[in-house]
């Protein structure tokens, strides 16, 4: 029996670059301990776990997916043992020396001149004061106030009456039952003044002589787990949710003082959650504490918010929940989704001589950071014809699978389209169309992998090319036969007496029947949605065309747009076209879209409208490392596996929907989800869902789509696995739904990727009229400030006299230059021109090259609109500021 009682953190110190012996001492195999995935040793879960020797970390998606920390929790998880046991065991193992769990001396307090208590003047608890003062800071409620403790007062106590300050305190502790501290806020919402002599204003106020403590919301000792926030509004708004079992806490210095100087008692033995502010100062004194904390507690997780984080003033835990709860969701949903959240997070691992953070490393607990190491796309989740298919394209190529799988995946969607629906109910019927985009820089085997797994929709639109032409060539000799017999039917008209035979039937135009399309404007897509109700793959190498394109053949801004976001949902769509009273009414648009697009391109090409309507959230992303192509390989596709992805495609273009309309629409036939199926699905909706409550507004978008993403890609894989079995089942298997899900998680990691690329956005893109401007800035700079018409006409390229005199005319009238006459060497009138009034820091200025912001616009024939007059800041002077680059910021 172990009787020794180890200390964790000199335990886990040494047992580092040991885990593997120390795993294989329990009995865990050795061959099982590779980095590869193996059944589970313990479960016997099928290719379900997996230990990384790097990080130590073991995990088996049945039976040991949460609290899967370090070694020393893989031998609490393998011998059912309590974690304090674990750590002796491993301490055993290590033969390390036998210590004690170590408590940090705390500071010596100093002695307060008065103590805190009696530096404020209680008054009988007033809950109308509670709720006022809570309606200011929602979606705080009085009656959480009131719980917590809260006291009502006056300070300071021994100020004259009328220079008293109505306050509500919450008072902090270290040891014993009287406050350490005091942190107060004005009652009706208000900062507190500025004191002479003393602080500024501000929106609390320490007492003196506060010492850092712990607010407390529960019974610590009885406590399995505490949550640790920042700040009292965060405290107020989630003690009241936890369940039994927690407690939380808060302290009254801020984020970085908790690991510092509050005592860390209260954390021996607790499971910890430390949730921080999304700013700098927030992760790092959430770290911080998370270091300080781990050698006593049993596990310690740390979450931070969704989102880019701030220098100061990041989101905090209180922004999220009213978020949440104006999005209808309520307070304690919010509080489960942090639970959950916290359950599925890996615990914090202390580093020993962390090197200094990089200003891109988001820290613990940021769910947009880039994964360690790419994992590149599941192609075992796939159906194993297009597994075969896309794994041999992409070995023959030499480039990531994924190149090949996603537009694979997009690809055979549309081919099932009004055909095949995920049925729920009659008004939530699931579509199969895909829209992906491959994000690679040019030379990494983006375009190759996007045409091999195009290729076999190529054949199949090559064959329709053929009856497109033949119906058209038909189409021809019917309407000179039409017009032969319109003529000879106008004569006997004319000719007869009594009443005419009747006219002869104009043929109508063929449908035109497509697979995929590439370039095409929106009038005459919305005609090949009319013409093929089963919808169709728009493909395009550069996606960045189709976005360049929208919009640009209509005077309706945002029309493309919106015709694309309803022929990803299915949406009826009605179009009415200039010269043709009768409107086109499409009941279920389909369009599949897949496509590439470089990293750099696309944070230009996607302007934030796009962000904003929710086309961006619509793509499943793949966006694997970049790396060099090898030399191309002289094996490619086996022939075997090029008929059989053939076979695949015909059969699905064979199939037939429930119901064929009279105008020509589909009713799709109905497939539904298996009661495990949907259990499963389940279970991943309400992970999404939890997870969605930390994202960002941008991610938000994405992970919405998510939900029917899924859905959408098991009912491919259903559909393909029937035509390759010859079954015509209506049920989505378990296993089906299962590898959906696996590969939705899978681009959810690749959304996050791909999403970094707009967390940093760069100075906004200069207009022409900005553009135009600074050049002509920097051309009179660059003549020493003062230029004629004529030198500016004939340097700036300006068209004619009048055109340069209007554009100098406009720099005056913005103060930073004047008209001048410039004398000339030949005898006359001087030339007319302008001089800049300061030249300071001109250079300063140019070299930076920040646009030289004013309001204006350029016509479509390319003549200035006009700016608007400089308007004086309300302090400045009569002329324009000494300071050229003072200027220059004021304008910027």
């Amino acid at each position: 029996m172990i009787t020794k009682h180890h200390d964790k953190e000199i335990v886990s110190g040494q047992l580092r670059g040991n885990e593997v012996p120390f795993l294989v001492s329990l009995g865990i195999p050795a061959d099982c301990l590779d980095g590869r995935h193996h059944p589970c040793p313990k479960c016997g879960g099928s290719d379900r776990f997996r230990f990384d020797p790097v990080k130590g970390f073991a995990i088996c998606n049945q039976c040991f997916s949460q609290g899967n920390g370090d070694a020393i929790s893989i031998a609490q998880w393998w011998n059912g043992i309590p974690f304090p046991d674990a750590v002796n065991l491993a301490g055993e193992y290590l033969n390390v020396s036998n210590s004690q769990p170590v408590k940090r001396e705390k500071p010596a307090p100093k002695k307060p001149a008065v103590p805190v208590s009696d530096q404020i003047e209680r008054l009988e608890a007033d809950q109308g004061r509670f709720d006022a003062w809570a309606e200011t800071k929602p979606p705080i409620t009085g009656a959480a106030v009131a719980k917590s403790g809260a006291l009502l007062c006056l300070w300071p106590k021994r100020a004259p009456q009328g220079k008293q300050i109505e306050c509500i305190a919450f008072p902090a502790y270290r040891d014993g039952s009287e406050p350490a501290g005091i942190i107060l806020y004005r009652s009706n919402g208000e900062n507190f003044p500025e004191i002479e002599n003393g602080p500024g204003e501000r929106k609390t106020h320490l007492l003196k002589g506060s010492q850092d403590g712990w607010v407390i919301s529960g019974d610590l000792d009885a406590a399995e787990t505490i949550i640790k926030v920042e700040g009292v509004p965060d405290w107020l708004v989630l003690a009241p949710h936890v369940p039994d079992g927690y407690a939380v806490v808060t302290n009254t210095h801020g984020a970085g003082s908790a690991a510092k100087n509050c005592p860390l008692d209260p954390f021996n033995g607790k499971r910890v959650i430390i949730i921080g502010d999304a700013d700098e100062s927030g992760v790092s004194g959430a770290n911080g504490l998370a270091r300080e904390v781990s050698p006593y507690a049993l596990e310690v997780k740390v979450i931070i918010p969704d989102g880019e984080i701030a220098e100061r003033g990041g989101k905090d835990l209180r922004d999220v929940m009213n978020e949440n709860l104006q999005s209808g969701y309520s307070l304690q949903d919010t509080v489960r989704g942090i639970l959950k959240k916290a359950e599925q997070q890996e615990p914090f691992q202390p580093v020993e001589d962390e090197p200094a953070r990089d200003e891109t490393d988001d820290g613990p607990g940021i769910e947009h950071k880039e994964p360690e190491q790419y994992e590149s796309i599941p192609v075992d989740c796939f159906p194993s014809v297009l597994a075969k298919y896309g794994k041999e394209a992409a070995d023959c190529i030499g480039c990531d699978p994924c190149f090949v799988m996603l537009p694979l995946l997009v690809a055979t969607g549309s081919l099932l389209g009004g055909k095949r629906c995920l049925f729920f109910n009659s008004k939530y019927q699931i579509p199969s169309n895909l829209w992906g985009a491959v994000v690679a820089p040019s030379g990494t085997g983006k375009s190759p992998g996007f045409n091999a797994a195009l290729s076999p929709m190529f054949k199949l639109q090559a064959f329709i090319e053929e009856k497109n032409r033949e119906a058209f060539d038909q189409h021809d000799k019917d309407r000179l036969t039409y017009e032969s017999e319109l003529k000879d039917w106008k004569q006997k008209a004319r000719k007869a007496d009594t009443i005419p035979p009747d006219e002869p039937e104009k043929p109508e135009p063929p449908a035109v029947k497509a697979y995929t399309i590439d370039d095409s404007t929106s009038e005459a897509t919305v005609l090949l949605l009319k013409d093929n109700p089963n919808g169709f793959l728009q493909q395009k190498d550069e996606l960045s065309g189709l976005f360049a394109d929208h919009d640009k053949y209509t005077k309706a801004k945002g029309s493309d747009a919106a015709m694309y976001l309803k022929a990803f949902d299915g949406t009826p769509l009605q179009n009415h076209r200039k010269g043709d009273r009768k409107p086109i009414y499409i009941p279920r648009p389909l369009i599949s879209l897949a496509g590439g697009i470089q990293p750099a391109i696309l944070k230009v090409s996607i302007p934030h409208t796009y962000r904003q309507n929710g086309m961006m959230g619509r793509f499943v992303f793949v966006y694997p490392p970049e790396k060099p192509l090898p030399l191309p390989s002289t094996k490619g596709v086996s022939e075997k596996t090029e008929r059989e992805i053939d076979q695949l495609y015909q059969t699905l273009c064979d199939l037939a929907p429930y119901k064929t309309l009279d105008n020509g629409g589909y009713v799709p036939q109905r497939v539904y989800l298996s009661d495990d199926a949907m259990r499963a699905y389940e279970r991943f909706f309400n992970q999404n869902r939890d997870e969605w409550f930390f994202k960002g507004d941008l991610v938000r978008s994405a992970w919405s789509k998510f939900n029917q993403i899924v859905l959408r890609i098991a009912l491919i894989f259903q559909c393909v696995e029937n035509a390759t079995s010859g079954d015509d089942g209506q049920r989505v298997s378990l296993q089906t739904m299962q590898n959906a899900i696996r590969l939705t998680e899978f681009f959810k990691k690749e959304t996050l990727r791909v999403y970094r690329i707009f967390d940093s956005e760069d100075e906004p893109e200069e207009t022409p009229e900005q553009k135009q401007y600074r050049r002509l800035f920097e051309f009179v700079k660059d003549k020493g400030g003062t230029v004629s018409v004529r030198e500016t006409q004939q340097g700036v390229r300006f068209k004619t006299a009048d055109e340069t005199e209007k554009a100098l005319g406009e720099l005056v009238k913005t103060g930073a230059a004047e008209w001048v006459d410039i004398p000339t060497k030949k005898k006359g009138r001087p030339s007319r021109g302008i001089s800049l009034k300061n030249m300071k820091q001109c250079n300063s200025v140019t070299q930076q090259q920040k646009p030289l912001v004013l309001s204006g616009s350029v016509t479509g024939e390319g003549e200035f609109s006009g700016f608007e007059p400089f308007q004086e800041p309300e302090q400045a002077e009569a002329t324009a500021p000494d300071d050229l680059g003072d200027f220059m910021e004021y304008l910027d």
